[in-house]
């Protein structure tokens, strides 16, 4: 009896230990997309760094584009809960980007807006992105505006890895600032 008290009492350290670890090493995530003929979105995530295996999330290509849209009913959104301030938001943003690091970035699109003004104004916004990523690491973005109609087609791909830990102490922050005690 003792001895099957024992076996238990490891096999939950060993459990809790493997708990920690998956908070503590980081998260890498890809994901790729390509919005060609046939619509696919692969989403990959490696838990324990580089040690663990990956594991797809969804990799199911999309329909063709040749098939007939269904109608959607309109829904009217719905809000729930009380009013949140923008300063626990910035924090929020800013703490869930201070800990995600970005280590490649492919992208190879086409976008447009349907009015040529928009669609300058847009790409322009875009510029820091599209130029400033040009000396990093594994990074190649292209971006090309399309004046004369509205899409947005292109192929890429994106890796990131995140410690757990790190994202979710904002988002505990937020949940404290917006909804605890203190919370207007």
């Amino acid at each position: 009896m003792q001895t099957l008290g024992l076996i238990l009492l490891a096999l939950i350290g060993a459990l809790l230990a493997l708990a920690v670890l998956a908070l503590v090493l980081p998260l890498r995530v890809w994901l790729a997309f390509d919005t060609g003929a046939r619509r696919k979105l692969a989403v990959q995530v490696q838990p324990l760094g580089r040690f663990g295996p990956r594991v797809p999330v969804t990799g199911r290509a999309g329909k063709s584009r040749t098939s007939k849209p269904k109608a959607h009913k309109k829904r009217r959104p719905r809000l729930r809960g009380r009013a949140i301030g923008w300063a626990p938001v910035k924090r929020l943003i800013a703490g869930v980007t201070g800990a995600i690091h970005l280590e490649e970035a492919r992208l190879d699109a086409a976008f447009g807006l349907g009015d040529p003004a928009d669609t300058g104004q847009a790409f322009g916004l875009l510029t820091p992105l599209i130029y400033g990523s040009a000396g990093a690491p594994r990074s190649d973005v292209v971006l090309r505006p399309v004046f004369d109609r509205a899409c947005l087609e292109g192929t890429g791909h994106l890796l990131w890895r995140a410690r757990p830990v790190a994202v979710l102490w904002p988002m505990a922050r937020f949940g404290w600032e917006a909804f605890g005690p203190t919370a207007r």
